[in-house]
């Protein structure tokens, strides 16, 4: 207990400079008045209820076109489920559709809460659902749909986090949801991993201010769930989810509680900073134990260290895992046994049946877990339904004149987002933007260049993602975005497309590279777009990071004809391009920009939009060399990388200079203000992201090479035009987790560094930290 107690010292220390925020304490004031009487009321078996989510096709009719009326009403009368989660689209289409609307989501929930409304054993609860509405409300036909998070990581601007999720609030709860399962918080550390684009990129910094700018969008600042705009929000996957040791989702996970509090952590503590309402335990094991059966992990650090007083929710079907997956407990009662026992677990994702309620209910019943342990996580999820107005007589209605879901604003916002998550790479000769006016062909090639569904990637509409473009009501890919485009700006362009190849190995023959061969040798330059298919979690799964053979083949070909070549990746994972793409003159990152994305790029290719992206992660050179964060310490070689974190170039040149500190020395407490003059130095107006760095240089731990302390973007800078961006460094910044697990801040040297290695313009300062006592 005694290191966990420090271990709160530090946390305080590492982000004194989040704005103070209530996480949501201040409910337990209302619990003797308001949910001490439904602890009361509610029956042992309906109060486990509360405790059981439950899959939305356990209440649909076997077609799932509709409620099951007959089989909700007994479910309520048995067990008044607490809550219920997912789509049925949620594995593909069902007969022509992809999804539900709006409106008819919204019916269906109606008609559900009617049924709990009017069964006077619910006492008057209605229920919780909830949605992966990660990236827009995904699930909902014709909703706006963002760049995935890690695009949004790109911009380094935490507007269009906040933005997305106050959008994909208002289109979730149109529809009668309250809860979204976002944002993920983990940090991208294993780049095979299958879930590296559902995070904020690889830095801890960068995660805690994009997440908390989204749990903003999507909660309010302050909170305020009781808006019929806005939802729960939900941190996840608590903790260490993204480091498995062989890369595959849901692998086994080994991070020294040292590294795990300084790297892993701090996101998830600034979503609790930001009044965070819920969060999600996560699939893995960590250090040989199942997260949803830590004691040290789910009480201790959760709820005792960080002071998490929200609703905790099992992932999917996680419980009985302990006895199928894990291997942890004997029988499945026994897996019910040890969450309930061990863990502050409120509500378990069964999700599939009714299983979890029933061995919990023999467990109380028979003397093995307390009741008062059931009234302790029902306390916690009537809070939640309080605070979302789902204890009213009436439940909050968006107001008749609410932006409709997918409205020309929204997906104006979504596009804004990707024109500036777009990271440009290399662009010798200043082949790009493009010159349209110059040119009478222009060769397309590549197996995600005519594919909005790349463009989406997983959990979008569907759980793997699109399974065809038909199912998108709007957007663009980036054949269609460049035709558009060219028609605008040439309009005798002729812009060819030969697919060349397909993203698997093996698809790549002679006469299907001929082709293109042929066709770029008579383009003025060729676009080459590769990379990924859509997928999500385990089914994403794969055991080599190289881009797959095919494509490599066809970056070759094209590169070795001569004429200017741009390389687009579309990829949710840096996939390691072994040479193929030296040759090309321009690389342009895209990540999973969106269906919005094809426009996006067709304005960055051809100078429309100047690119102001930063990689978010670093992309390895070699298989064998990954992962490789940039936050390596001293002590590791250092490993070269395609392009580090921080890459990204522009279309104008920016200068750094007048860095200035209005201290060289601080004591222990204080802070001292940064800040530089950053000016457009070229003959484009653009934007800049301005990163800042520190550098330990002496420290009882090896110190990392350097670890993001601050990032600002500016304004969009005209030609001449210069901004003051200002910083401002508690020494509290400064601290580490020590050998002894302990939040610690030693005296000595420190190194201030605004820009990467890969900027001529980076600048540096040095700043002492002084001992207790010195002035």
């Amino acid at each position: 207990m005694r290191a966990f107690a420090k271990l709160l010292l530090l946390v305080n220390i590492l982000f004194v400079s989040f704005p103070e925020a209530t996480s949501f304490t201040w409910f337990e004031d209302l619990d003797e008045d308001v949910i001490e009487p439904y602890i009361t009321k509610l029956t042992l078996k309906h109060k486990i209820g509360q405790m059981m989510q439950l899959n939305i096709d356990q209440i649909l009719t076997p077609d799932k076109s509709g409620l099951d009326r007959e089989k909700l009403e007994a479910l309520i009368r048995e067990w008044s489920p607490g809550s219920l989660l997912n789509s049925p689209f949620s594995n593909g289409m069902v007969g022509d559709r992809s999804g539900w609307n709006a409106v008819e989501w919204k019916a269906l929930i109606d008609e559900v809460q009617n049924l709990y409304m009017n069964t006077t054993l619910s006492s008057g609860v209605r229920m919780l659902f909830g949605i992966d509405s990660v990236h827009g409300a995904v699930y909902i036909e014709n909703a706006t749909i963002f760049p995935q998070q890690i695009n949004i990581a790109a911009t380094f601007n935490p507007e269009f986090a906040e933005q997305m999720g106050s959008i994909t609030a208002k289109d979730t709860r149109m529809a009668g949801m309250h809860w979204a399962f976002a944002p993920i918080l983990g940090i991208a550390t294993q780049p095979l991993w299958p879930r590296v684009f559902e995070t904020w990129g690889e830095d801890p910094y960068l995660a805690s201010v994009m997440g908390a700018a989204n749990i903003e969008g999507l909660q309010g600042s302050p909170p305020d769930l009781s808006s019929p705009l806005k939802v729960a929000a939900c941190m996840k996957h608590f903790v260490g989810y993204p480091n498995p040791r062989t890369g595959h989702d849901r692998g086994a996970e080994w991070i020294p509680d040292r590294l795990l509090y300084q790297h892993y952590v701090p996101s998830f503590y600034a979503a609790i900073k930001a009044g965070v309402a819920t969060a999600m335990e996560s699939y893995n094991e960590l250090n040989n134990v199942p997260m949803v059966s830590s004691n040290q992990y789910l009480n201790h650090l959760l709820r005792e260290t960080l002071n998490f007083t929200g609703m905790l929710v099992t992932d999917w079907r996680e419980i009985e895992n302990l006895y199928d997956w894990h291997r942890t407990a004997a029988t499945p009662q026994d897996a019910v046994r040890i969450a309930m026992d061990r863990t502050s677990i409120d509500m378990s994702m069964v999700p599939s049946d009714t299983s979890f309620a029933e061995l919990l209910y023999e467990l109380v019943t028979a003397g093995l877990i307390p009741e008062e342990r059931v009234n302790q996580s029902v306390r916690r999820i009537l809070r939640l339904k309080h605070s979302l107005g789902l204890l009213n007589e009436t439940e909050p209605q968006a107001p008749p004149d609410a932006a409709p879901p997918g409205n020309a604003d929204d997906r104006q916002d979504a596009l804004n987002a990707a024109r500036e998550s777009l990271v440009l790479l290399r662009n010798k000769d200043n082949v790009l933007p493009l010159k349209a006016e110059g040119m009478s062909k222009l060769l397309v090639t590549g197996p995600c260049a005519d594919s909005l569904s790349y463009l989406a990637g997983g959990w979008t509409l569907h759980w793997q993602g699109a399974v065809d473009d038909s199912e998108f009501k709007f957007g663009s890919t980036l054949l269609g975005g460049i035709r558009e485009r060219a028609a605008t700006l040439n309009p005798s362009l002729d812009v060819v497309h030969v697919p060349g190849c397909h993203i698997k190995d093996h698809s790549c023959n002679a006469a299907t590279l001929e082709a293109v061969v042929e066709a770029a040798k008579t383009a003025q330059a060729a676009v080459v777009c590769v990379g990924e298919e859509n997928y999500a979690e385990k089914p994403g799964n794969i055991n080599d990071l190289l881009m797959t053979g095919s494509q490599r083949d066809l970056l070759r070909a094209v590169t070795a004809t001569n004429t200017p070549v741009v390389v687009v990746l579309v990829e949710g994972r840096p996939r390691v391009l072994d040479g193929a793409a030296d040759a090309a003159e321009a690389v342009v990152h895209a990540f999973l920009p969106g269906p919005e994305g094809g426009e996006a790029l067709a304005d960055v290719l051809f100078g429309e939009v100047n690119p102001s992206g930063r990689m978010p992660i670093s992309y390895p050179k070699y298989t064998g060399t990954a992962p490789s964060q940039y936050w390596r310490t001293f002590t590791d070689d250092q490993v070269e990388v395609e392009w580090e974190f921080g890459a990204g170039m522009s279309y104008t040149t920016f200068s750094y200079t007048h860095l200035a500190l209005n201290a060289t020395e601080i004591a222990p407490g204080g802070v001292v203000d940064v800040s530089l003059r950053v000016t457009n130095t070229g003959d484009r107006e653009g934007k800049d992201a301005v990163l800042l760095f520190v550098t330990d240089e002496v420290r009882a731990t090896s110190p990392e090479v350097k670890m993001l302390k601050g990032f600002s973007k500016t304004p969009l800078l005209a030609p001449g035009e210069h901004t003051i961006v200002r910083f401002t460094l508690s020494c509290d910044h400064l601290a580490f987790v020590s050998a002894d697990q302990i939040w610690v801040i030693e005296p000595g040297m420190f190194t201030l560094t605004v820009g990467t290695g890969a900027w001529p313009h980076a600048v540096n300062a040095t700043l002492k930290l002084l001992p207790e006592g010195e002035t």
